[in-house]
């Protein structure tokens, strides 16, 4: 799965009552946990922030991946430091925010119609 989400991937969030779907291009594992980032000074963040629950998807040619979640702003910035390390492409940016999926739920179909379903 996590290699599906280090390429681009689709996160959809709440605005009001609109729902919200934005790419975003990159996606670490580190700790057991899925870290992705967003600039704070963006819409989506603002929604992170009033409501944690998303909807992701993946794909690539053999298999889609729907992931529940609920998306936390990491406020530990030892984390922070280990996953820029880690990422080491955008970092440094006073204005990026890192958050971690909790409470997901995945869905992976794959081409030939089997389905498998975990949580992490």
């Amino acid at each position: 799965m996590i290699k599906l989400l280090r390429g681009v991937f689709y996160i959809a969030t709440e605005d009001g009552d609109q729902p919200r779907v934005r790419a975003f291009d990159s996606c670490v594992k580190h700790n057991d946990r899925f870290y992705f980032e967003t600039s704070s000074n963006k819409n989506v963040y603002r929604q992170l922030k009033a409501n944690p629950k998303v909807e992701i998807i993946a794909h690539d040619e053999a298999v889609t991946v729907r992931v529940t979640a609920e998306a936390y702003e990491e406020e530990n910035p030892l984390t922070v430091e280990e996953v820029e390390n880690v990422v080491g492409k955008y970092m440094k940016n006073p204005t990026l925010a890192m958050f971690y999926l909790q409470n997901a739920t995945a869905h992976l179909t794959k081409a030939d119609g089997s389905t498998e379903t975990f949580q992490f």
